[in-house]
């Protein structure tokens, strides 16, 4: 049977997950099939026994269903539990098991950017599911130390509670939300996981803090924290665009379930293309 993935979305419109994977299928010459299923959330437990039922080997969770999906799978790794949501799934001998991809590409990112996590302080500016993954992968991978902050008090405070019970060797802090945010001391790596329109009244950053040993990873793809970048790369910080971040996700993926390691040039392509006509 054509081994078969599905993207299971709330809706299809302005969803580059298909266009970018069908590309980076044919690049490869792979006998796969991509596709995408519109699932309203109390129809995902149905689509989700019609994936069991249709052997399909695996597929990607929609932003609407990650965390209504978490308790329907038959096993679900570290990170995903930790996270409380999974943004993709593989066949597995056990049935299917959730995994949540956005940490170890942050992680998988940073590194061919020259920054090893192991021994090094990041800060995560956003405590909701994307700055909970990248903040867990970045303890996992034997970060010295994370500093959190959020506009929500009580969500920084529940990260660095998680991560200092899962890995106590990890120095964990929490910066009160008082805009513009100092880039901690220290800190090698700064993960900007809040939306763009956050800064409509302005960065929320204070940019005489970056300096250029600074890895700056900003997570929002359309439309990027531009002047964040702009500003950061100017200071001479090495930066990642969100982008790029979702394109190392979808990259993951499909080596997970191929075995085949992509090229991103291809599917990075693919993305700009896809957006440019949306």
């Amino acid at each position: 049977m054509q081994p078969i993935v599905v993207l299971l979305t709330g809706s299809a419109a302005a969803q580059p997950s298909q266009y970018v994977m069908e590309r980076a299928i044919r690049h490869h010459d792979l006998d796969w099939r991509y596709l995408t299923a519109e699932v309203a959330p109390e129809r995902l437990p149905d689509a989700l026994a019609g994936v069991r039922a249709m052997g399909f080997c695996g597929g990607h969770l929609d932003e609407v269903h990650q965390r209504a999906a978490l308790p329907l799978f038959d096993a679900a790794d570290e990170i995903s539990r930790a996270v409380g949501a999974a943004d993709c799934f593989t066949r597995s001998d056990q049935g299917l098991t959730a995994a949540n991809l956005l940490g170890p590409a942050v992680t998988a990112l940073a590194r061919r950017g020259g920054f090893d996590p192991a021994g090094r302080r990041a800060m995560i500016v956003g405590a909701g599911k994307m700055g909970r993954a990248a903040a867990f992968q970045l303890a996992a991978e034997g970060a010295a130390g994370i500093t959190a902050a959020d506009r929500n008090a009580a969500a920084a405070e529940e990260l660095a509670a998680m991560l200092a019970a899962r890995f106590p060797e990890c120095g964990v802090e929490v910066l009160p939300w008082q805009p513009p945010l100092a880039v901690a001391e220290g800190a090698d790596l700064l993960v900007h996981a809040i939306p763009a329109a956050a800064h409509a009244e302005g960065l929320l950053l204070a940019l005489d803090t970056l300096r250029p040993t600074l890895h700056l990873l900003d997570v929002n793809v359309s439309p990027p924290c531009a002047e964040l970048l702009r500003q950061a790369a100017a200071c001479g910080c090495r930066t990642h665009e969100g982008l790029d971040l979702f394109v190392e996700q979808l990259a993951l993926a499909f080596r997970a379930w191929t075995s085949v390691e992509p090229d991103r040039r291809v599917m990075r392509d693919a993305a700009e293309e896809f957006l440019m006509e949306v």
